[in-house]
């Protein structure tokens, strides 16, 4: 993310996936094919190779100026939440999480969703309250998606918000979202230009649907809908296309930019 967001991005104006996955500096499917990227070569992606990745997004190269004098770079901000936790301790809805912090195999385009928050310096220069006011604006997003009578549970390691979305020819249907407080990750940038180009702490945050699928027929593409008409302009999410009744696999991410 600190590679992709080095200078503020400049994006065509292209697929709505193609753009959000770039902001974390992950290629479309049509760059990478799925499953031939992974949470260690999102980890561990150097510049040259991130703005390969993202390329086909962009409608004008990013400036290798570099933000910060610090190197955020793939930091897990566990450490600003509960930390330590094994699956045991944190149950199933937690365990739904853990994939982002300890398997480095799966693709994460396919496997887990996530929000990316740009939080701007100017309006909030510590790290871990930024940290913690993204958070809460996601939930808050989510939330508002999900319907007048959405219910958010909290604990030490996620939200939990169940609601339900509109869905062609079937209705208002179930959806439950976690919000992760922990396994994400943070960096250091710029938000793209298009949504103000300001120096921001750019973070990460888990989205994965939990415990609805069998019982709805909602699909990642409507809770996509759902979430672009409330969302805020300084958060863009990717929704697991893999996450409905469909049993879909290796879909592309829903992308709302």
């Amino acid at each position: 993310m600190r590679f992709a967001n080095a200078s503020p991005l400049m994006l065509r104006q292209g697929s709505e996936s193609t753009r959000v996955l770039a902001l974390f500096g992950m290629p479309d499917f049509q760059a990478v094919k799925p499953g031939k990227f992974s949470n260690f070569k999102f980890a561990t992606s150097e510049m040259g190779l991130t703005q390969a990745y993202i390329s086909p997004a962009l409608a004008r190269k990013p400036q290798a100026s570099g933000p910060t004098n610090t190197d955020l770079a793939a930091v897990s901000v566990n450490a600003l939440s509960t930390t330590g936790l094994g699956a045991g301790a944190v149950g199933a809805a937690g365990a739904a999480l853990m994939i982002a912090g300890t398997d480095t195999t799966p693709d994460p385009r396919t496997t887990y969703g996530s929000a990316i928050c740009y939080r701007a310096v100017s309006e909030q220069a510590d790290f871990r309250k930024a940290y913690v006011e993204c958070i809460d604006q996601v939930v808050e997003d989510v939330k508002t998606a999900l319907g007048p009578n959405a219910v958010v549970i909290e604990n030490s390691q996620l939200y939990n918000i169940s609601g339900s979305v509109d869905v062609p020819s079937y209705g208002k249907q179930p959806v439950t979202l976690l919000i992760g407080r922990i396994y994400n990750h943070a960096s250091e940038g710029y938000a793209p230009v298009d949504k103000g180009g300001f120096k921001a702490n750019i973070f990460s945050i888990q989205v994965k649907r939990f415990g609805d699928l069998p019982a709805s027929k909602a699909t990642a593409e409507d809770i996509g809908r759902a979430l672009r008409k409330v969302k805020r302009q300084t958060i863009s999410y990717r929704i697991n296309g893999n996450e409905d009744f469909r049993k879909l696999k290796d879909a592309e991410p829903i992308g709302v930019y």
